[in-house]
C-alpha cells in the first residue's frame, strides 16, 4: 500500500476493476468486510466517494473439498451489493486444474461490458442475474433474480445445480423451471423446503442458467448454515 497505492493519492480515477481473493478462500477472515474496507479506504484516499468498482467474482476451480471457495464468491457478491458495485460472474469460465480462467479474453470482455454499463453509463447489458428474493411456497422455492435486463434463459435441456433442504439441513438435488425472471425449484425428497442453494460447489459440472444476453446467473445460497451442521 505504501509503495504503490498511497503515492497515487492525488490522481483521479474513472474506475477500478478488482480481481483478487483466491488466497483469502483458505482463511476464515470475513472477506466481505475486507473488500468493503478496501473500497471505502480507496474512495477516501482519492477523494472520490463514488469511485466505481467492478468486482470480478472468482470462477469455478478445483474439486469439492470445503466451502471456503464458495463463501469467498458469496462475500464478493454481497460486498458488491452493499456498496452498489458491478459484479462480473465467471462461474462458467474456470477450470478444475488451474486457478486462473483458461479463456481470459472472455473474463476481460465481461469486465469491459460491466464498466461500459456502470461506469460509462452506456445503454448495454453488462452484468449477470443475481438473487433478489427467495420465497418458500409449499413444496417449492421461488427465486427471483435481478441485476440484468429481460428474462432468464436456458443453455441446455434443463437447469443444473439447484439444491433444496428442509429442517434437517440435508440438501437434495432439485429441478428448476424458468418463469420470466424467476426460477421455481422443487426436489422430490424435500416436501417442505427451508433453504435453496445454486451452484454451491467449487467446480460445478454444468452451468445452464443465464440471462437472455448470455451472462451466467451467480451462485448463491439462502441459508447461513455452517458446514457440518
Amino acid at each position: 500500500y505504501d509503495g504503490t497505492i498511497h503515492p497515487m493519492r492525488f490522481a483521479k480515477w474513472t474506475g477500478v476493476v478488482w480481481y483478487q481473493g483466491e488466497a483469502n478462500s483458505r482463511v476464515k477472515t470475513d472477506y466481505r468486510m475486507l473488500l468493503k474496507t478496501l473500497v471505502q479506504s480507496w474512495r477516501q484516499l482519492f477523494g472520490q466517494p463514488e469511485l466505481p468498482f467492478v468486482i470480478i467474482q472468482l470462477p469455478n476451480f478445483g474439486l469439492p473439498k470445503d466451502d471456503g471457495w464458495m463463501r469467498l464468491q458469496e462475500a464478493q457478491m454481497l460486498a458488491a451489493r452493499d456498496l452498489g458495485m458491478a459484479l462480473v460472474v465467471t462461474i462458467d469460465q474456470g477450470s478444475k486444474e488451474t486457478i486462473h480462467p483458461p479463456n481470459k479474453a472472455e473474463v476481460g470482455r465481461r469486465a469491459g461490458l460491466a464498466a461500459l454499463q456502470y461506469v460509462y453509463k452506456q445503454d448495454i447489458e453488462g452484468t449477470s442475474p443475481t438473487p433478489k428474493t427467495v420465497k418458500f411456497e409449499g413444496n417449492s422455492a421461488v427465486v427471483e433474480f435481478d441485476g440484468f435486463k429481460g428474462d432468464l434463459a436456458l443453455k441446455g435441456p434443463d437447469i443444473k445445480g439447484f439444491e433444496l433442504a428442509g429442517m434437517d439441513k440435508k440438501f437434495q438435488p432439485a429441478t428448476g423451471k424458468i418463469e420470466g425472471r424467476c426460477v421455481v425449484v422443487k426436489a422430490a425428497g424435500v416436501p417442505k423446503p427451508k433453504a435453496v442453494r445454486y451452484l454451491w460447489v467449487n467446480s460445478p459440472e454444468a452451468v445452464t442458467l443465464y440471462s437472455a444476453a448470455g451472462f451466467p446467473a451467480a451462485p448463491f445460497r439462502s441459508d447461513t448454515w455452517q458446514k457440518g451442521e
